[in-house]
């Protein structure tokens, strides 16, 4: 999440930055991290964690020796998290850029609520953040489902870097050529 250029990137909407790449770059990013996985392990996937319907951090990846291990630091504080009318209140969101800006203020929350690495640029260094990206990509897909009409005023645009992303945000739409489901 560091790097030169990447305010130009479109991912986050703050700092003056306009997030026109928010949804569609992080699907990437979640797919491409998700089929690294796979090539160790066939049968991996990325759980998503609903942190509406279960607001704590999966006990999984919560114990304090695999925090230490992983030099993973966290200052959870719950009250930052968004409740269920903050949800609803993005999902009603009838055209997908109002939709997004929604859902990448709730999706910082999270992160805030989680502290540590998560409320910095290196929040990819937290193994929760993997998950919580998954959740935001489940949400939506949601959304899509409801709003099939809807696509992204960019969407011949390239996600950037290159080196890493090199589609077009076209290409991140559909979740059934992308070969998963939620």
């Amino acid at each position: 999440m560091v790097g030169s250029g990447m305010h130009a990137w479109g991912v986050h909407s703050m700092a003056g930055m306009r997030g026109r790449n928010f949804l569609s770059w992080h699907r990437w990013y979640l797919l491409q991290f998700e089929r690294r996985l796979q090539d160790e392990d066939p049968d991996v996937a990325v759980p998503y964690w609903d942190w509406i319907a279960n607001p704590r951090i999966p006990a999984a990846i919560n114990r304090p020796v695999q925090l230490r291990r992983w030099r993973v630091q966290r200052q959870w504080d719950s009250s930052f998290l968004p409740e269920r009318a903050d949800l609803n209140r993005a999902l009603r969101r009838d055209k997908l850029g109002p939709f997004q800006l929604r859902l990448e203020g709730e999706h910082g929350g999270v992160h805030i609520a989680v502290g540590g690495q998560m409320a910095t640029e290196r929040s990819p260094a937290d193994p929760l953040f993997w998950l919580h990206h998954a959740n935001v990509d489940r949400l939506w897909a949601r959304w899509q489902e409801k709003h099939p009409r809807q696509r992204p005023a960019n969407s011949s645009e390239e996600l950037k870097p290159n080196a890493l992303f090199g589609v077009k945000v076209s290409e991140t739409l559909k979740l059934s050529s992308l070969g998963y489901r939620y």
